[in-house]
């Protein structure tokens, strides 16, 4: 998976997404970028990790929407490619294209993500759909 966080400062209006394993990484790359001294450290918050993901084959999105309950996803191909899955207890929105490509968005951390995608992965086993 892949995953970077993305900080807003208000009073610059700058948004960008940085990759690296750690706090630290990201703090060297927003000093390497300018925006803030080498001294200083911002207080930040990780507020949404987005993701991409790879289930390996193509799947049916219409077989996964009933597989995964109407009621918690949102699939209308003429409207936007990807099915909207909202998973009750997981608090992440996972967007799964046909061709197996996986976005997870809406979590606060790694953990959750992976908690997210491994949830639809035991969805499609146990649909049967891969």
């Amino acid at each position: 998976m892949l995953h970077g966080p993305i900080p807003q400062f208000r009073e610059r209006c700058r948004c960008f997404t940085v990759f690296g394993k750690s706090h630290n990484d990201f703090l060297d790359q927003l000093t390497g970028l300018g925006v803030i001294e080498e001294e200083t450290h911002p207080g930040f918050s990780v507020v949404n990790v987005v993701s991409t993901a790879e289930l390996g084959d193509d799947i049916n999105l219409n077989a996964l929407s009933i597989a995964l309950g109407l009621e918690n996803t949102e699939y209308e191909p003429e409207q936007f490619p990807g099915l909207v899955y909202r998973p009750q207890g997981v608090p992440a929105v996972t967007l799964v294209f046909a061709s197996g490509k996986v976005v997870i968005t809406g979590a606060s951390s790694v953990e959750t993500v992976t908690e997210a995608f491994q949830h639809l992965r035991t969805q499609i086993e146990e649909a049967q759909l891969s």
